[in-house]
This record gives C-alpha cells, structure tokens and sequence, in this order.
C-alpha cells in the first residue's frame, strides 16, 4: 500500500473481476478523529469513524483504496489515501 495526500478518483473496478477480500488494520496515530473510507469499490462500502489512538480491523479487496479524514475545529481535511 501506498500513501498520497490527494489524487482523482479514476476507477471503479468490477466487483466480479476482484480477488478475494484481505483482512486489513488502519490505527489512528494522530490526536484527531478521523474518518476512514473505501472510495472506488461500490459494492463494498466502509466508512467508520476512529478516534485517536484506536485502531479498526476490515475485510477488503486488495485493489481498495482508503481515504482518511482528519476532523479539526469542524473541519475534515484529506490527509491520506492510501492505495
């Protein structure tokens, strides 16, 4: 997996073309809240909210990518995609 703080969304792959899913863990090492989500597979949605120092354990497919949300005086900035 990768990391870029931004990038345009540009594909969306068939669900039935996908391997199978992979157990993954994202851990919020920031002292904000942020939100985490899966943006270019439809059929497999995911957004939670993790708050500092937690961590979130998820099933996905490996061509998933995940964006993260810091949240900052009701504001929320992309500050990761991870790919």
């Amino acid at each position: 997996m990768s990391s870029a703080s931004t990038g345009v969304l540009d594909r969306c792959p068939d669900i039935t073309e996908l391997p199978e899913k992979v157990m993954c863990r994202y851990v919020n090492e920031m002292q904000r809240t942020q939100i985490i989500r899966i943006v270019n597979i439809p059929q497999d949605f995911l957004e939670r909210t993790v708050l500092p120092g937690d961590h979130l354990v998820f099933e996905t497919y490996p061509d998933a990518e995940l964006e993260v949300h810091t949240y900052e005086m009701a504001s929320a900035t992309l500050t990761a995609k991870i790919i």
